[in-house]
């Protein structure tokens, strides 16, 4: 009996729902020999790519349907370039994350997570300042903006915004009170406000938590030598 390649793509869904994500690249892929003229069959095999942390091929999917001049393929293009920028910033690849949001951003202006994956960019190419004006954008468009504050936090540290950095970092840790790392930019935070005790419970509760850094044990001996020398 014949197969038609939609018949594959149907069961790939499936089997993607079922997490059985090998069978469904294998399924996907029958649909794709029979028809390679489908952007919801890149779009779905990308997905499941990404699943399986093929990343590199993934993102070749991604840009097949990125590349998609007809309007059908619109709704695919947004989903994938989210898909992208999402592996991107996995990758480390920092710089062609940043060129995707800005590709993302001129398609869908106002869309958070553009922002949001950008400041990641920028933040890790050491653009701190380029990197604050986009989470603010993220925090301000975002419906979750507490689930961005522990990054607006790293990056107001940055650049110098310290009482603001610590109002998110103190929201941040009252919704994750067991994030080692919260704990340790907290009192990174506190430290540069010149609450030195604060600064040195907050050091002492990531230690607690398991956070095992050099610069924690370092700031945390210099707010205890200032605290001595005032006593």
């Amino acid at each position: 009996m014949e197969s038609y390649p939609v018949e594959y793509y149907y069961q790939s869904i499936e089997k993607y729902k079922q997490r059985a994500y090998e069978t469904s690249l294998e399924l996907i892929t029958q649909a794709i020999a029979l028809d390679a003229n489908q952007v919801a069959y890149y779009y779905h095999r990308g997905g499941v790519l990404q699943r399986l942390q093929k990343f590199d091929v993934a993102i070749q999917d991604f840009d097949k349907v990125i590349g998609w001049e007809r309007q059908a393929a619109a709704p695919f293009i947004v989903e994938a370039l989210l898909a992208k920028t999402e592996m991107l910033y996995q990758q480390k690849n920092y710089d062609l994350l940043i060129a995707t949001c800005d590709h993302f951003l001129r398609i869908c202006r106002n869309h958070w997570k553009g922002f949001f994956f950008r400041a990641l960019g920028f933040y890790f190419t050491q653009h701190y300042y380029l990197a604050y004006q986009d989470i603010e954008m993220a925090f301000y468009l975002s419906k979750q903006p507490d689930s961005i504050r522990p990054y607006r936090g790293l990056i107001g540290f940055k650049v110098g915004k310290f009482v603001q950095a610590q109002v998110d970092f103190d929201i941040a840790i009252r919704q994750k009170p067991e994030e080692a790392v919260l704990w340790f930019n907290r009192g990174m935070n506190l430290y540069k406000l010149n609450k030195l005790s604060e600064a040195i419970a907050s050091f002492d509760k990531a230690t607690q938590l398991g956070l095992k850094n050099k610069q924690l044990y370092d700031f945390r001996a210099k707010a205890l030598q200032q605290i001595n020398s005032l006593k």
